[in-house]
């Protein structure tokens, strides 16, 4: 997210005309601090300045630097599912995305009505007119968008960021959340956005900007090198092939698009119970024959190396993580005195590991549409006036992500304690038939016994 400080509720098309201010009824005529959800990462110098932060690549401090404190998330299940964030702690990088990065097509806002202010022989009427506006509503016609596909995937070591004590909670939808009491430090401004959870990291934790530098804007003089924003009547334009040339043969770099895919954890001091009452996920692995003897100890050395991957070097599968590649869309209308009105839109598609089978979700109306289900283009011109990543139109079922909690049976009891001495046991023999020609009171059933009480 940005932070910015300026007056809410108008946009910089309207210079703060008089009348403007009283069609768009502004609450407040001074500035004040918030936060914009926005739909793309955006250059690291944008985001604020702290005393100290961590750099990773370098493993130094780095003094004064930009970075990232406050940040939306965009987890399926968590979204879905609406669990507590409670337990939450820290945040981990898995893996850092270059992205193939696409200006988006060419999209209008549908029409609606907007007020104009008519003086006429001193006496102000209000007029609807039909069509978009932004002198007076901030209403524009064209929207700002973008399309980000994953390419290049690749594994860092960084060290865990800790989450602030109290800066975690779901963001709903085309909302204005006053998160000064979590901690947030001011207002999250997501109007016309889409549902996500939010996250403030604690101090000195901040992510250093520049690890994960987006250039918008191309290196070319002209306009078809950028990125979000709006080209009339053209098809989406992808900016850096290959991360090597833009479409006018510009040069790029790597920095154009650039994410990190994430995991939210929790700190635990213990993971495990007692053997018998753990719950297991069964993966169909077993150490069976031969394969016994890589962990078995002789005269107090290991006849193996005790390591799954000498017998299964492709690693185990079949766990409770699913590989999936997740569609998800973004959006905001910015509504503040610095910024333009333009809706900023866009479609973020990766391949994550998730407890979900994402790829088994599906559509049920025109709510609950997703990429890359629907085309990019309808979803990109309806994201933030419906809200696709709402818990109600996050539609999956269930049952795809039911766990193989079934496990082998193993014998029990845990220890060699075998009884054969049961002394206060009575048995009852079979019921008595005068018509048979054998002694039925030398059969006994199963299970036909009682153990009496050890009393004295």
């Amino acid at each position: 997210m940005v932070k910015k400080f300026a007056q809410l509720g108008i946009c910089s098309e309207t210079n703060n005309a008089i009348k403007a201010l009283q069609i768009l009824s502004t609450l407040q005529a001074s500035p004040e601090h918030f936060y914009n959800v926005e739909p793309w990462a955006v250059e690291e110098w944008v985001y604020p300045t702290y005393p100290t932060i961590y750099d990773d690549a370098s493993s130094s401090v780095i003094n004064d630097g930009h970075g990232m404190k406050v940040f939306s998330f965009y987890d399926f299940p968590l979204l879905r599912s609406h669990e507590s964030l409670s337990p939450a702690t820290h945040f981990t990088f898995e893996y850092h995305v270059k992205n193939l990065a696409w200006n988006g097509p060419s999209i209008d806002q549908d029409k609606k009505m907007t007020s104009r202010i008519v003086s006429v022989n001193g006496i102000n009427t209000i007029n609807e007119v039909w069509g978009w506006d932004t002198a007076y509503n901030c209403y524009p016609k064209e929207v700002n968008s973008s399309i980000f596909i994953g390419n290049e995937y690749t594994v860092k070591n960084h060290l865990p960021r800790i989450i602030g004590q109290k800066a975690k909670t779901y963001l709903r939808g085309d909302s204005i959340f006053n998160g000064k009491d979590l901690g947030f430090g001011g207002k999250i401004f997501n109007e016309f956005g889409e549902s996500c959870s939010i996250f403030g990291l604690k101090d000195g934790h901040e992510v250093f900007g520049a690890s994960t530098r987006n250039r918008p804007s191309g290196n070319s003089s002209t306009m078809w090198d950028n990125y979000g924003i709006n080209h009339g009547g053209t098809a989406s334009l992808l900016v850096n092939p290959l991360h090597t040339l833009a479409p006018d043969g510009v040069a790029v770099s790597s920095w154009r698009s650039n994410y990190w895919i994430s995991n939210l954890k929790a700190f635990k001091t213990d993971l495990y119970k007692s053997i018998d009452s753990q719950e297991l996920i069964w993966t169909g692995f077993e150490v069976l024959s031969n394969d016994l003897s890589n962990f078995t100890f002789e005269d107090n050395v290991m006849n193996g190396t005790g390591n799954t991957n000498t017998i299964v070097p492709e690693g185990i599968f079949g766990g409770d993580t699913f590989i999936c590649r997740h569609g998800f869309s973004t959006a905001l209308k910015p509504s503040n005195v610095s910024e333009d009105s333009n809706p900023r839109r866009a479609i973020h598609y990766h391949i994550v590991e998730s407890t979900d089978n994402i790829n088994f979700r599906h559509v049920e109306s025109d709510d609950s549409l997703y990429f890359p289900s629907t085309p990019a283009k309808e979803l990109l011109k309806y994201a933030g006036n419906k809200d696709f990543n709402s818990q109600d139109n996050l539609k999956y079922n269930d049952n795809y992500s039911k766990l193989n909690d079934i496990r082998p049976a193993f014998p029990l009891p845990l220890r060699k304690d075998t009884q054969t001495s049961f002394p206060t046991r009575t048995h009852r023999s079979a019921k008595n038939d005068t018509t048979s020609l054998i002694d039925n009171y030398r059969i006994f059933l199963a299970n036909q016994f009682k153990d009496l009480q050890r009393t004295h």
